[in-house]
């Protein structure tokens, strides 16, 4: 979980290796966000990715202004699911993001 006091760029990645997924499931890629009652600076989207292995990107764009506050919500990138259950390259990583790099001053989120 990640909460902030205030900030003007938000930025969050991260990334998983092939290797670590099991070819016989599908995972959602979700952050999951409340909104404080104070929320600022969130005026322009806030962009959400998932960069698949062979460089595939899915992005969405989520006003999070506009989002109910005080409660948890879902936002899904996408899904990720191993074709080959024999594809052990440990090279193979999916990357996944959140960020909005507006100078608008912004607190009020936390994520996880």
């Amino acid at each position: 979980m990640a909460m902030f006091k205030e900030i003007t760029w938000l930025e969050a990645h991260g990334k998983i290796r092939q290797h670590m997924l099991s070819s016989t499931l599908t995972y959602d890629v979700l952050f999951e966000l409340l909104i404080k009652p104070y929320v600022t600076g969130f005026i322009k989207p806030t962009t959400f990715a998932l960069t698949f292995p062979k460089a595939a990107k899915v992005v969405i764009k989520e006003n999070l202004e506009s989002r109910p506050r005080s409660i948890w919500f879902t936002i899904k990138v996408g899904e990720i699911k191993v074709e080959d259950k024999h594809d052990c390259d440990s090279d193979k990583e999916y990357e996944f993001s959140m960020y909005n790099h507006s100078e608008d001053r912004k607190s009020g989120l936390i994520f996880k």
